[in-house]
């Protein structure tokens, strides 16, 4: 069975689907932009994994522009896959434990909970309420509409046109009309829409504007339908009345205490819950146009690609592992935020546990699995707490049978990439590598382990 979900508007505003797979959209678009609330919607995978069957993994967008001219945004480009990497068939498997914490919670946007913590501060700031028996006999929108008659805000607004501002530039958005400056009031749906969504967007807060703005428009609509079975139309030109706009303001700021409020809450408990998993190089992983290929003889996929980002100290450690490919099965570049990435827990300078990405993963010749990260001396204000939470993982999980070796991992000068150095035992200072032990290939294959 298929099924089949009807929209007006809530498609370019979420919903919980944890996977579509066609886009279809009846309406007329006249730019040739989709953007992550469009196009992120049938690229999300929920198990965050590819599937065998190759039709599970592609998104389908039906619509009256033609292939030529759709582009999609830059900001939105690490949803449109572009390149895939295999693991290479000589792969052995490592099974290392992997830890993951669910650092999603952290965005900084308004989520899904804020049309609840908007309705909490509406009920304690203007007196309303959905439960009828508070009503004293009266119904719901009869008490509601008292409430907030009852802290001035004026409900009669069917007569009351609302002025455009002359010198304000408003920004358009999609689905937006634009309001001619010389025009003194909005009369039109479309007019007050653009108003309505430039007032939003101007009290989201230090949330990110282009993310956060439709849920706070939803969350007021809604908010006026649900109190108030009041239509659309209506409830904007109630909110951008003058005389109002002050007390939705103050209910808005309101919200967004409590919305902050639950957002370190849940942040907090997440911190507290860390997943663990067996993790080995992921058989297959798809990087977006911000990667480049690379000439790697031994990378655990292929082909290499290489972040355009990548540090100085990453890059020339490549090329250390490659002049050293006679002693190494493979080396694999982690990533650095996905749950099929390798990484350990660690506390912050904050005392926040996070996840911490090692650069790489190394097998040698002699099943020795080597876990490095890449930095110079003192670069990292948690070098010393990322360092000594690998050491202390590669102490318990090392075994005679999969010896790990490992550690925050510098190069000898910032001009001499041809000798890497790493802390073989715990650190208090990260100013200084006298005393560390120099990696190499050739003598670690040669060396025995002791479970």
């Amino acid at each position: 069975m298929t099924d089949v979900l009807l929209f007006k508007q809530a498609i370019a505003l979420g919903w919980d689907c944890p996977r579509a797979a066609v886009l279809l959209i009846f309406r007329e678009i006249r730019q040739a932009h989709f953007g992550i609330q469009t196009v992120g919607r049938i690229l999300r995978m929920p198990e965050q994994k590819h599937y065998p069957n190759p039709l599970l993994n592609n998104g389908y967008v039906y619509t009256n522009l033609s292939k030529d001219v759709i582009h999609i945004v830059q900001e939105d480009m690490d949803y449109i896959v572009q390149n895939k990497a295999n693991r290479i068939e000589q792969y052995q498997k490592i099974a290392l434990q992997s830890a993951f914490i669910n650092t999603r919670l952290d965005r900084n946007r308004l989520g899904s909970k804020f049309r609840k913590c908007l309705y909490e501060a509406a009920e304690e700031y203007f007196g309303v309420t959905k439960d009828l028996s508070q009503t004293d006999g009266n119904t719901l929108v009869e008490f509601n509409k008292e409430r907030l008659e009852a802290t001035f805000v004026q409900m009669d607004v069917d007569q009351i046109e609302i002025p455009i501002p002359k010198d304000l530039e408003l920004a358009i958005v999609e689905g937006a009309t634009p309001v001619g400056k010389k025009e003194k009031f909005a009369k039109t749906s479309n007019e007050l829409n653009t108003l309505f969504r430039q007032f939003c967007r101007d009290h989201v807060g230090g949330y990110a504007k282009v993310d956060s703005t439709p849920v706070l428009e939803l969350a007021l609509k809604m908010f006026f339908e649900e109190y108030l079975i009041m239509d659309e139309f209506k409830a904007i030109k109630l909110v951008l009345f003058e005389q109002n706009k002050p007390k939705f303001i103050e209910l808005i700021d309101q919200a967004l205490v409590r919305h902050e409020q639950l957002q370190k809450e849940k942040a907090a408990q997440a911190t507290k819950k860390v997943e663990h998993s067996q993790w080995d190089v992921p058989s297959e992983r798809i990087f977006n146009e911000n990667y480049e290929q690379k000439d790697a003889d031994n990378h655990a996929l292929e082909p290499f690609f290489e972040y355009r980002g990548a540090s100085n100290p990453e890059k020339h450690f490549v090329e250390f592992l490659e002049n050293n490919k006679q002693h190494i099965d493979w080396w694999y570049k982690n990533g650095a935020n996905n749950k099929e990435d390798f990484a350990v827990t660690y506390e912050d300078v904050n005392g926040i546990t996070r996840g911490f990405y090692v650069d790489f993963v190394i097998r040698l010749k002699n099943g020795t699995v080597a876990l490095f990260d890449t930095k110079t001396l003192d670069s990292d204000p948690n070098f010393v707490s990322k360092h000594n939470a690998l050491y202390k993982y590669v102490q318990e999980k090392s075994t005679a049978e999969k010896p790990l070796i490992g550690g925050v991992i510098v190069p000898r000068s910032n001009s001499d990439f041809s000798v890497w150095k790493y802390p073989d035992n715990l650190i208090d200072k990260a100013n200084d590598h006298t005393g560390w032990v120099a990696f190499d290939p050739a003598i670690a294959n040669t060396k025995t382990h002791a479970s």
